[in-house]
């Protein structure tokens, strides 16, 4: 009986992901973005979004904004356990802004319980 309490507890717990974890994750690309000279900023609400911005200097391409939001994700998804769950729970919305003239350049999102991210140019 206990073994079979135990195999369900840990079945189940492995379908959990603590709202730490996202915000961790923020954190964890968040400083490589910084090793890297962008200065950025995050937030989140529990199970419903996650939010990011990058500052860069001036204009950049689309090429350039699709793969500086793909890497930044990408560092996110790196320190998640259940990535699926974390698609299927998190809005991910994001911009990259100017730091010469404070302009938004870009913006996007990735909607729950997918991996596409929609662009505005």
């Amino acid at each position: 009986m206990i073994i079979v309490l135990a195999i369900i507890l840990t079945s189940c717990s492995q379908h959990e992901m603590s709202f730490d974890d996202v915000v961790k994750s923020q954190a964890h690309a968040k400083e490589a973005f910084k090793r890297k000279g962008y200065i950025t900023a995050t937030a989140s609400k529990q199970n419903e979004l996650v939010k990011f911005r990058i500052m860069v200097i001036d204009k950049i391409t689309n090429d350039n904004a699709r793969e500086l939001a793909e890497e930044f994700i990408n560092l996110m998804e790196t320190q998640i356990k259940d990535k699926e769950l974390f698609n299927k729970r998190y809005q991910i919305t994001f911009d990259i802004k100017s730091e010469k003239d404070g302009n938004i350049l870009f913006n996007g999102k990735r909607d729950k319980g997918t991996t596409d991210i929609w662009w505005q140019f």
